[in-house]
C-alpha cells in the first residue's frame, strides 16, 4: 500500500454515486447517476472550509504468479512517470523510497469548540477588524492557534489606536501572507505581524469627491462555494440608491456571491444532480445567513 498526498489550488469537489438507488420507469431520473455534494459526512463538514489536501491510497496491482508475496507493477513508479509525462516539475514531487513511518498528532486547528470559542471572540471587536481577521481563518492562511496568539495582540492595538489603523495593518498583513505564505518559515505568524507593525506606515482614507460623484464605496465581500466561504476587501464597488440613503453604515453591506470552487459559475455533468446542493448550500444560507 502507498499514499499519495496532493495539495491542491481549489479544494477538491465531492459527489455521490447512487450504488444502491431503485429503478423506476423515469429514463430522466436515472441519467443523473450524481449527486453535489459540499462535504462527505458531519464530521468532515467542521475541516471541510479550511482543507485543501487529497490523499489517495495506491495498491500494487498484480503479484508474481509463483510467489504472491511479491508484486511485479509498481503503482508509485508509474504515477512518477504519469507526472513526468506532465511536464511537472520534479520540486513538486517528494518520494520517499525506503520504508518511512510518518508520525502525526491531532492538534484540533479546526474543532468545532475551538472555532465557536474565536467566533465569540470576533464578536466583541469592531466589525472591519473582526472581518480581517476571519478571512485570515477562511482564506487559510492562519488556522485557529495563530488567530489566537494574534488576537491578544489586535486587542492592545484597538485600546491604543483607531480601528481603521488596526484594519488597514491587518489588510496588509493579509497581503504579506496571500502574495507568500512560506516566505521564512523560521518566523511564525506572530513575530511576521510584530516586524510588520514596526513598519507600518498609516495613512488614513480620505473621501473622494470624484469617487462620490462616480457613485463608488468601499464593500466587503463575501464569495461562497460549495465548501468554504472566501473573505476579501473592502474594495470600491458602485453604489446605488440604497447603499447612498444609508452612507453613514456602509460597513454594514456586503457584496454576496455564490461560486463554484475555482470561483467560476456553477457548472456540472449532464449525469449530475445538483438540486439537492442548490437546496441545501445556497437556499439554507439565504434562509438561515452564514
Amino acid at each position: 500500500m502507498s499514499d499519495v498526498c496532493f495539495e491542491t489550488v481549489a479544494p477538491p469537489v465531492f459527489e455521490e454515486f447512487a450504488f444502491h438507488e431503485r429503478i423506476t420507469g423515469d429514463k430522466e431520473k436515472h441519467k443523473k447517476k450524481f449527486k453535489r455534494l459540499g462535504s462527505l459526512d458531519s464530521r468532515h463538514a467542521i475541516v471541510a472550509p479550511y482543507a485543501q489536501q487529497l490523499r489517495l491510497v495506491l495498491y500494487p496491482e498484480h503479484r508474481d504468479r509463483f510467489d504472491p508475496s511479491i508484486f511485479t507493477h509498481n503503482v508509485i513508479e508509474e504515477f512518477v512517470e504519469m507526472c513526468k509525462t506532465a511536464n511537472l516539475p520534479s520540486s513538486m514531487i517528494m518520494q520517499f523510497r525506503e520504508r518511512y513511518q510518518l508520525e502525526a498528532d491531532s492538534c484540533e486547528f479546526f474543532s468545532p469548540k475551538r472555532l465557536h470559542k474565536l467566533a465569540k471572540e470576533f464578536k466583541r471587536l469592531p466589525w472591519p477588524v473582526a472581518f480581517q481577521l476571519e478571512s485570515l481563518l477562511h482564506n487559510r492562511l492562519l488556522h485557529a492557534e495563530d488567530l489566537e496568539k494574534l488576537l491578544s495582540r489586535v486587542r492592545t492595538l484597538i485600546s491604543r489606536k483607531d480601528p481603521a489603523y488596526v484594519c488597514e495593518l491587518l489588510r496588509k498583513y493579509y497581503g504579506e501572507l496571500k502574495a507568500c505564505p512560506s516566505c521564512d518559515w523560521r518566523e511564525s505568524p506572530l513575530d511576521h505581524f510584530t516586524r510588520l507593525e514596526r513598519q507600518f506606515k498609516f495613512h488614513p482614507r480620505q473621501p473622494s469627491n470624484d469617487n462620490a460623484s462616480k457613485g463608488h464605496f468601499q464593500c466587503c465581500h463575501v464569495t461562497i462555494t460549495p465548501t468554504r466561504m472566501i473573505l476579501e476587501g473592502p474594495y470600491a464597488v458602485h453604489s446605488n440608491r440604497v447603499i447612498r440613503e444609508y452612507s453613514q453604515f456602509e460597513d454594514s453591506f456586503l457584496r454576496v456571491d455564490f461560486r463554484d470552487e475555482d470561483r467560476l459559475q456553477y457548472r456540472w455533468a449532464c449525469d449530475v444532480d445538483g438540486t439537492d446542493y442548490l437546496d441545501d448550500r445556497v437556499g439554507g444560507i439565504l434562509k438561515n445567513g452564514f
